[in-house]
């Protein structure tokens, strides 16, 4: 979990305080009393649908592998977790761009295969001159493909994976991806399927994160119903699929408006998603940027690295917001008859909401439940009010907003976290209603979120250190 600037450190039991804090008009202050992947991969988080637990396959031939130190014949090396690395040129030192396989003919197959191997991301099947196009790709195979995407930074083996051992020429790969968010292991083994064949929904959302840890926009989406099968895309997968869509980086497969999204990817399909991704966002290794830079905004701020973005992918699952919860308060019984009849639904919802917005919701739940007392209010909004940020809510008595269920309670808090942030348009139907009164943009970070400490003197509250007490209860939410 990545560390970051928490501020002044507040004693446990203090999250439980309530703000009231002022609300001002379009001219003045904003309100103050105010934020799936089992696998993506399968990368479903917990509370969707689960896959299968990893097949007992062995290794293919991997991408490019050469053998470490060893022949490629030799059976020592030639199991899954055999010492590997993948170079950028073959074994003379040439450039490894022509295949036995890949006839040298104008078409989409051969400028994909030629662009990923002149960018030194993919390479052909090491001894065999061949490039597979269509064979599958592995999910241990796609991780370190987004790692050289990246420009192979320089990091730390930290495995969470018991399928990633240290040695292998995926094991530093997949723990940089892993740390920075960008792939996760199957919630029902603790895996992360290495050997595993990538689908092509798995393959979108790997990308959907990478292009947030790169500070890509990804606020553009499109509806998925004129393909077939758009409703067997996963729950974790469709926002991704919706983005990549509206962005032209994945389309039906073939001439067919399927996106089949279970099907597993070839590599020559992984090559071209590369190749769109790459031209149509410009996101190579030249622009790196560390875990906590997702920077949203159309403005190109520079982003402070010791601060906590609001913007940018989620770095806690539902299963950690769930635990985090039960161990503060019961859940009320009063949301029994709504959506949110448990708080493992209730979590879920900010989740996707959150997703849909680009929001992170680690920061959107921390805030609600420093707003609510972990939803025992007792200030001067009432758990009828679907309020869980205390919008609108100005002191005095003022109750504050009125919404007419918890997601679209949930869903405004969102969006006005997301006025503050940055400056992208909503992608959903604006349910804030004073979400035209935030300069747009004002605050980035969580710390920012405090009117006291935003060097705009903008803000959601007056209470001092406001984003701050936020930024804490993350790092606490994390340890779960």
């Amino acid at each position: 979990m990545d560390e970051e600037d928490s501020g002044q450190m507040i004693a446990e039991g203090e999250d439980d305080s309530l703000s009231n804090d002022q609300e001002n008009d379009e001219s003045s202050l904003e309100d103050t009393s105010e934020i799936l992947k089992t696998s993506e991969d399968s990368e479903v988080e917990q509370g969707v649908e689960e896959l299968d637990k990893q097949p007992e396959i062995e290794a293919p031939a991997e991408d490019a592998l050469l053998p470490m130190d060893h022949s490629v014949t030799d059976p020592d090396i030639l199991g899954a977790y055999g010492d590997y690395y993948i170079p950028s040129v073959d074994q003379n030192g040439a450039r490894a761009g022509l295949y036995s396989d890949v006839p040298e003919t104008p078409g989409w197959r051969y400028d994909a295969i030629t662009y990923v191997t002149d960018n030194g991301i993919m390479n052909g099947i090491s001894g065999t001159g061949r490039f597979d196009p269509d064979e599958p790709m592995t999910r241990a195979m796609f991780a370190t493909v987004v790692y050289r995407m990246a420009g192979s930074p320089s990091t730390y083996f930290n495995s969470k994976f018991p399928d990633v051992p240290f040695g292998n020429y995926y094991s530093i790969p997949i723990s940089w991806a892993s740390d920075k968010n960008i792939v996760r292991g199957h919630s029902n083994t603790g895996l992360f399927g290495t050997m595993e064949n990538v689908t092509r929904e798995d393959l979108v959302t790997m990308i959907y994160r990478y292009a947030q840890y790169k500070g890509v926009k990804t606020s553009d989406q499109k509806s998925l119903e004129t393909y077939v099968d758009e409703s067997q895309v996963s729950g974790y997968a469709r926002v991704a699929m919706q983005w990549a869509v509206a962005k032209g980086i994945i389309s039906g497969r073939g001439d067919t408006k399927r996106l089949d999204p279970k099907g597993e990817a070839t590599r020559v399909e992984c090559a071209a998603i590369i190749q769109r991704f790459m031209q149509i966002t410009g996101a190579g290794s030249n622009n790196n940027s560390n875990s906590n830079s997702n920077n949203n905004n159309n403005n190109n701020t520079q982003v402070d690295p010791d601060k906590y973005t609001i913007m940018g992918a989620n770095t806690v699952t539902v299963d950690q917001m769930v635990r985090y919860y039960k161990a503060r308060a019961s859940y009320p019984d009063f949301y029994g008859n709504t959506e949110a009849s448990t708080i493992e639904k209730f979590c879920q919802i900010y989740y996707e909401e959150c997703a849909a917005e680009g929001v992170r919701v680690e920061v959107a739940f921390c805030q609600a439940m420093k707003e609510t007392g972990y939803l025992r209010y007792g200030g001067d909004v009432l758990i009828e009010q679907y309020n869980f940020a205390g919008m609108g809510a100005t002191g005095n008595g003022a109750r504050g907003i009125y919404f007419d269920s918890p997601r679209i309670g949930i869903r405004a808090q969102i969006q006005h976290l997301k006025a503050y942030a940055c400056t992208d348009n909503l992608n959903r139907d604006c349910v804030d209603p004073r979400f035209k009164y935030v300069q747009r943009g004002c605050a980035p970070y969580v710390q920012w979120l405090g009117i006291r400490e935003n060097p705009y003197g903008r803000g959601w509250a007056t209470a001092q250190n406001y984003g701050y007490q936020i930024v804490d209860m993350i790092s606490k939410l994390k340890a779960y």
